[in-house]
């Protein structure tokens, strides 16, 4: 939620770590010291909303405790509020955060989720679930295996806008979408939904599958991603907008197009 959650009880700590916040009058001695309240840096924690980001996580953990599953936890990266109201699009406010983060005008709304991942940890393998994307709520979390060493995820991305490139291929789609989130993204989110919980089950009984069995599954998975991506997008370029973006909001998002030599 970038921000500092240790407070007055921790294992480890550098020696000088309590008189450094002392000596700069930050507290008053060892009893009065918090390690986020002293070392918190105050103005970019409260222009990422990181108190509002946190406690929307942990009201929905508490809620599913038991109960946490991948599919949850996507759910949860996919947050936009607790609830998220139904109107909801990233164009209407020039401030606030979410655990999805979406840019927008301003310096203050500069932040963007440009990558989202589930650790699925068990006593025998552990599986991660990448979106190698942007914006988690427009993206598909695909399975991945760090002893599959073979898997072509292409070329790392830069700036600027690359065709080759996995997250770039996605943002044609993502920034398609901000044109008119609210009436666009219900074009793919059933069916995002629906094939990630296919995977799931795929990787319930793949898991302790050898390890080319799971290479070539996760290789599936991100050609199927892609695939589905390009149909969405033809789809929601076919889907007149219902709502254009606040005038602010579509500058914003003009610049950063310009900036990456994406025409969308």
């Amino acid at each position: 939620s970038n921000g500092l959650t240790i407070g007055n009880d921790w294992d480890l700590a550098s020696a000088d770590l309590v008189k450094y916040a002392d000596d700069h009058k930050w507290c008053k001695n060892r009893d009065d010291f918090h390690f986020a309240r002293c070392y918190s840096d105050v103005i970019y924690t409260r222009f990422s909303a990181s108190y509002a980001r946190q406690q929307c996580s942990t009201s929905r953990l508490r809620q599913q405790v038991g109960q946490i599953t991948p599919a949850v936890m996507m759910s949860l990266l996919r947050s936009h509020g607790t609830p998220q109201p139904q109107d909801w699009s990233p164009d209407k406010a020039l401030g606030g955060a979410h655990i999805c983060m979406h840019a927008g005008f301003g310096p203050i709304r500069i932040s963007q989720s440009t990558g989202s991942l589930v650790s699925h940890i068990t006593d025998g393998l552990t599986t991660h679930w990448v979106t190698m994307t942007a914006a988690p709520c427009t993206s598909l979390f695909k399975p991945v295996w760090l002893d599959c060493e073979d898997i072509d995820f292409g070329p790392l991305p830069s700036g600027t806008y690359d065709p080759a490139s996995i997250f770039w291929q996605h943002e044609q789609l993502h920034r398609a979408i901000l044109k008119d989130y609210q009436s666009r993204l219900p074009l793919l989110s059933s069916e995002r939904d629906s094939l990630e919980q296919e995977w799931l089950r795929e990787v319930a009984s793949i898991g302790s599958m050898a390890v080319t069995s799971r290479g070539s599954f996760s290789k599936t998975c991100i050609q199927q991603a892609g695939e589905f991506e390009r149909d969405w997008l033809e789809r929601i370029k076919q889907q007149p907008l219902q709502r254009q973006p606040r005038i602010y909001y579509h500058m914003a998002w003009r610049k950063f197009n310009r900036a990456a030599g994406l025409n969308i």
